[in-house]
């Protein structure tokens, strides 16, 4: 009987969070997918590389290196916070891990209305790519009602290595994130509001949970590192073409006259590598993810929700981050 009432309640919850869901499902036909730093590639300005013989780029460089040893001291000298309020991240752990599997699949359903497969700039041009499409809604629609999350994180993965060998490996670059969010969902699985995954998978990774939270940040970190070269600090011309059409050099803003777009790239880029750095190493994860949460919420209220469904991944990343931590594997311990 009380099995019965338990299934009531959860298709009940499910169904209004399918109803709440479903207006955000609309938004995507109304938006564009946006490419590489929103830029359209024909309108690209013919900008020069920067190099090591800049004295601001040598600059830039030091002051990341000192940033990060600040971070090792204050990692060793800070209280964690598991360990001031532990009863309180005790009872929301759960709940977030099995809110980020809700929202990562949002975005991949988002992903697939809007034509993509992980990233703007993977475009589904053919009947194998509508495919990819097609099992990438199918893989966000389990993740959204929890029916087997760990099984579908697997088809995730080989989702991923498809499209890497269909694709470029260059372009998976802006999706890197997808194979920490993978190994995630896999290993903490669905604790709330979802069903019961596989009895052998649950056997299998179960002993290896702890590493959930490492490998999403791990991965996370790589991916922003990256894009920190792959998107500004090698191609100034795609930030500055962006600047052109939208006033973002706050630096300027603030009465720096002379910081010119050309080195608040250059800025922008030191600092997305420098946050990646400090997540791959586990330092300060916590504060990292704040500021990724305000650079985030700051772009959303600039460019408008609707083109920006593209990061609710990222968003729920964040939150993971910002509840866990560092976690205890792989890390720079204290």
């Amino acid at each position: 009987m009380f099995g019965i009432i338990r299934v009531i309640i959860i298709y009940s919850m499910k169904t209004k969070l399918i109803i709440s869901l479903s207006l955000i499902f609309l938004l995507p036909f109304f938006a564009s997918a946006h490419v590489k730093w929103f830029v359209d590639p024909s309108a690209v300005l013919p900008i020069e590389p920067y190099s090591l013989a800049d004295w601001q780029v040598l600059l830039g460089i030091m002051l990341a290196m000192v940033v990060v040893v600040i971070a090792f001291m204050l990692e060793r000298k800070l209280p964690s916070l598991d360990k001031i309020f532990p009863s309180f991240f005790e009872r929301i752990n759960f709940r977030t891990a099995s809110l980020f599997s809700i929202f990562i699949g949002i975005g991949l359903v988002i992903f697939s209305f809007n034509g993509y497969i992980f990233a703007p700039n993977i475009i589904a041009e053919s009947s194998l790519g509508y495919a990819m499409l097609t099992l990438q809604a199918i893989i966000g629609a389990a993740f959204i009602l929890g029916l087997r999350v760990k099984s579908a994180s697997i088809f995730l993965l080989l989702l991923y290595l498809s499209v890497l060998i269909y694709f470029s490996g260059w372009e998976l670059i802006d999706a890197l994130d997808i194979i920490g969010v993978s190994f995630f969902i896999l290993l903490f699985g669905r604790p709330k509001w979802g069903f019961k995954d596989s009895t052998l998978l649950e056997k299998i990774t179960i002993p290896y949970q702890s590493f959930a939270v490492p490998l999403l940040r791990i991965f996370t970190g790589a991916n922003l590192f990256i894009l920190g070269f792959s998107e500004k600090l090698s191609r100034p011309d795609l930030g500055i073409t962006f600047l052109h059409t939208h006033n973002w050099n706050f630096m300027q803003m603030l009465g720096f006259e002379n910081y010119s777009d050309y080195w608040f790239v250059f800025s922008a880029g030191i600092v997305e590598s420098l946050l990646g750095l400090l997540l791959i190493l586990g330092l300060l994860t916590r504060p990292t993810a704040f500021v990724l949460a305000i650079f985030f919420i700051t772009t959303l209220a600039l460019l408008g929700p609707i083109e920006l469904f593209g990061h609710i991944p990222h968003f729920a990343i964040v939150m993971i981050l910002l509840v866990f931590g560092s976690g205890e594997k792989i890390r720079v311990r204290k």
